[in-house]
């Protein structure tokens, strides 16, 4: 081992001073490199010139190149002959590589050479280009030369065309403005060609205004003839608004607007007030009008499906026994058990030991240690363990999931009337759009698929979203529209307006009867009373109160906008809440299927002591009728607002549960209110209270609805 680090000490020593010696001699080894391999380590500007280097010249630039020989111009003797000097020269405190003067004078030719090469190759570019621009320069003359030909020629043409325009045939005028195109001064021509390709399409289209301006615009589309700039045109369209302006949205209805149309400036829809009508009609430059008419949208709304789905919800939970603690408490045992024991054993070893075999012990106080953070381990998780478990309870119940269309239909009326308001035509553009949507009711907030059953199902916000966004009314909706045949009798507009009739098109809707045919006897007022379902669970009873609208309590529809509707015939409808009064606990409905209305009682004054009917659907029993006394009239605080004024209500003994709120409380024939609470888990029995007449009339005649 020692003689070979000694050998390895040595070794290194050795490569050291070779090293040494080495570098000594590197000058040596580069003239060697270059003399016998052909390879050189050093580049002059000769060499990158493409000229040899002498013999002398190698060696001196040699030593030049080799910083200890060459020492910043104090070389060594035997390295530096006197004739290196000519090579170099000194700039300040620096030094130049300069070689050989033939050298630098082959060198300079070459760069002469070089540099007269490329003066020539520039000078014969620079003709080049200038040859080319010249030909550029010639060409550009010529085609000056020929559109200002072309102009005068044009310009000619256009002064013929302005002399004679009038003696033209629509064929000839035709070509000439396809071919003259949009000049400015020819604006009076163009206004002499709409009304000739109007007046000539006019006659093809038997008199017919609209049709005629539609063939007229796309002829001249076609051939590319601009009319934009037109002064004059045989053409007016008219939007007719009345004096009251834009009349407010019902629930069901969503505003229609006129869209950009693709027709000239003075053609573009102009807004006229009904009551100005007569004398913008005489005033106009127009041969004929259009009358625009917008109603505000309808929209409807049908169930195209019903599904009841069956599913649970956690109704509560249980306590068990957890399996996991008991394993732990096992454990624990154990591992209290095994070091029990390990500490008799390591008693019994010291008590017994002499001398030397005491050793043997030492063993025993490791295995107790070792016991000892088992056991700690175990009380830890022990304590961490919970001992006992709680699951949930699943209880079945169903909810409903309805696949809803909503219809969107605009219908604009379109009369082409003279100038003296004789109706031409008569059509009628209706506009349709439909979205499907998917909404579930009752679901209960903690179904056990909740997640899955959401999948696909909309908000109320998407669906109401949708019903209230704008349609626009295009040119082509507008040339595209039917012929309408009725009201043929009324042959002059200004007729129409003095007999206030709608100049609008009535939209054709389907009403369904509230009253069908039943396989039992049911009490006729069991047809004007309907159950509302609410999407979020639960339901009520509501009751027509007009012939489109539902009155019930706010408690019934609270959380949602959109409910379920189920008639006495079994027939589904849609309702959406347009109004509510929190504190009195009332909401009206808006739904789609009519229905009969009730008649109100028309005194204030209700006998004490009459007969009451309260109609609802007590927990889920559809169309019950419970009947009982009407026991006085109080002022109660609201449930809702405690401290706000006190309402008024009617009490009686008529049975009232979950499912009648919102109902009708009948005396006879009349409704007197509006089921609303009763007073349950108390000792007293037979107190159920309804929202007094006064109240109800109130509210409903706040949102125009009679009660007579």
């Amino acid at each position: 081992m020692q003689s070979f680090s000694k050998f390895f000490r040595v070794s290194i020593s050795a490569l050291v001073f070779s090293l040494a010696i080495n570098l000594s001699a590197a000058g040596d080894l580069i003239d060697f490199l270059e003399k016998h391999s052909g390879i050189s380590l050093g580049v002059s500007d000769a060499q990158y010139l493409g000229v040899e280097e002498t013999p002398l010249e190698k060696e001196c630039r040699r030593t030049f190149e080799t910083p200890h020989q060459w020492n910043n111009g104090s070389p060594a003797d035997r390295f530096w002959d006197s004739r290196c000097w000519e090579y170099v020269q000194q700039t300040g405190t620096s030094w130049t590589w300069l070689g050989d003067v033939e050298t630098r004078r082959i060198a300079e030719e070459k760069r002469r050479k070089e540099e007269e090469r490329q003066r020539k190759e520039a000078e014969r570019l620079k003709k080049l280009e200038e040859e080319r621009l010249a030909e550029i320069e010639r060409k550009r003359q010529e085609a000056e030369e020929e559109a200002r030909r072309k102009e005068e020629e044009r310009q000619k043409k256009i002064e013929t065309l302005l002399a004679n325009y009038r003696d033209l045939s629509l064929d000839d005028l035709e070509d000439q403005l396809a071919e003259l195109g949009s000049a400015l001064s020819l604006q009076s021509v163009r206004n002499h060609y709409v009304v000739l390709s109007f007046d000539h399409f006019l006659t093809e289209t038997d008199n017919e205004p609209l049709a005629a301006l539609d063939r007229a615009v796309s002829q001249a589309g076609f051939r590319g003839i601009n009319i934009s700039d037109i002064k004059h045109h045989p053409v007016e369209f008219i939007l007719l608004n009345s004096e009251d302006g834009k009349a407010s949205l019902d629930e069901d209805e969503f505003s229609v607007e006129l869209g950009s149309w693709n027709l000239p400036a003075l053609m573009q829809p102009k807004s006229v007030n009904v009551e100005r009508l007569r004398p913008h009609l005489e005033q106009s430059e127009a041969q004929f009008f259009v009358l625009l008419s917008l109603k505000p949208g309808l929209v409807t709304r049908e169930i195209t499906s019903h599904e009841k789905i069956a599913s649970e919800y956690q109704s509560g939970e249980q306590t068990l026994p957890n399996p996991a603690y008991d394993r732990k408490v096992l454990e624990t045992q154990n591992a209290m058990m095994e070091l029990n024991n390990a500490r008799r054993s390591h008693s019994v070893c010291t008590a017994t030991c002499v001398d030397w075999g005491c050793l043997a012990c030492i063993a025993w106080a490791g295995t107790i240690n070792k016991k000892r953070k088992l056991h700690s381990m175990s009380s830890r998780s022990l304590s961490s363990t919970s001992p006992t478990i709680t699951k949930p309870i699943y209880s079945d119940y169903e909810f409903r999931k309805n696949t809803l269309r909503i219809n969107k239909l605009a219908s604009t009326a379109i009369y082409t009337v003279d100038k003296t308001g004789v109706i031409l035509s008569r059509r009628v553009s209706e506009k349709t759009n439909y979205q499907q949507y998917k909404l579930v009711y009752g679901l209960h907030d903690r179904d056990r698929n909740s997640y899955s059953h959401k999948q696909g199902i909309s908000s109320e916000d998407e669906v109401s979203k949708f019903e209230k966004e704008e349609m626009t009314i295009s040119w082509g909706d507008v040339k595209n529209a039917k012929t309408d045949t009725g009201d043929g009798a009324v042959a002059s507009i200004y007729s129409l307006l003095e007999e206030k009739k709608d100049i609008e098109i009535e939209v054709a809707t389907q009403v369904a009867s509230a009253a069908s045919p039943s396989l039992v006897s049911v009490d006729p007022r069991f047809h004007s009373v309907v159950m509302v379902l609410n999407p979020n669970g639960g339901l009520g009873t509501g009751f027509y109160v007009d012939p489109e609208t539902i009155l019930t309590n706010y408690h019934v529809v609270e959380g949602s906008d959109f409910h379920e509707i189920m008639l006495v015939d079994g027939e589904e409808s849609f309702g959406k809440v347009i109004a509510e009064d929190i504190a009195l606990d009332l909401a009206l409905l808006k739904v789609q299927n009519r229905g009969n209305p009730v008649r109100f009682y028309q005194s204030s004054q209700l006998p004490v002591g009459a007969t009451v009917d309260a109609i609802g659907h007590p927990n889920g029993l559809e169309f019950s009728l419970t009947r009982g006394t009407l026991s006085g009239v109080r002022r109660l605080p609201s449930l809702y607002d405690p401290s706000g004024r006190s309402i008024r209500f009617i009490q009686s003994d008529a049975a009232i549960n979950p499912g009648n709120s919102g109902g009708p409380l009948f005396i006879g024939e009349f409704v007197v209110g509006v089921n609303d609470f009763k007073l349950a888990k108390t000792e007293l029995e037979g107190l159920s209270f309804s929202i007094h007449l006064s109240e109800v009339k109130d509210f409903l005649r706040v949102y125009g609805i009679s009660t007579d």
